[in-house]
């Protein structure tokens, strides 16, 4: 209820830019990946790398079985809103974000630090760590229970080989840095995102 709340009080403040400003959206992805450098397609493969996941497969179909079609509609209803608190997270983002030596880096953590006093240092702290318990509970169990699971039930692979072959993949890939993550994804997601499309036709 909350993150709806959020979503209404930043649709009203921004006019519904992500109705109103759909042409500048577009003018400002879609058509910057051809007349950009390199860099600017990097960041939308990073950024779909980090945004389809399980919760596009295995979350959807989750909440379908449990409160059916009708499901979908509020999750677009939801999806539309939350466009607006997306928005000014990653502006607020952009704006606080730092440089270091091998790219730049940035998030709630950095723009939290802009409030004063102990109250930001706190509030910093404390959502710092519930990231990270999130993002070790989700990334490192979740999905890859889901892919596992999935794996193992259509081509019988043993789940301990996927286990250590994800996790050698992955250390691979973050060693590298930002560099050669950003590089995997440019790679990688259009596929992935194709394969999604594709198998979410032949479902329907």
């Amino acid at each position: 209820m909350f993150i709806v709340i959020s979503g209404l009080y930043f649709c009203y403040c921004n006019k519904c830019f992500q109705i109103t400003g759909i042409k500048r959206i577009f003018n400002n992805t879609i058509k910057k990946i051809k007349t950009s450098r390199n860099n600017t397609y990097k960041t939308i493969m990073s950024v779909l790398g980090g945004t389809i996941g399980t919760g596009n497969v295995a979350g959807v179909a989750t909440a379908i079985a449990v409160g059916g079609p009708g499901a979908i509609f509020w999750m677009w209803v939801i999806a539309l809103i939350s466009m607006a608190t997306k928005m000014v997270e990653v502006t607020l983002a952009v704006k606080y974000h730092k440089k270091e030596k091998d790219g730049y880096i940035g998030g709630p953590m950095y723009y939290m630090k802009q409030i004063k006093g102990k109250f930001g240092k706190a509030i910093t702290l404390i959502y710092t760590l519930f990231l990270f318990i999130y993002v070790l509970c989700d990334s490192g169990f979740v999905q890859m229970n889901t892919v596992a699971t999935a794996l193992t039930s259509t081509l019988n692979i043993p789940t301990i080989l996927l286990a250590v072959g994800i996790i050698l993949l992955a250390t691979f890939i973050v060693a590298g840095g930002v560099k050669r993550v950003s590089g995997v994804l440019k790679r990688l997601v259009p596929f992935m995102v194709l394969f999604y499309f594709l198998a979410t036709m032949i479902v329907i």
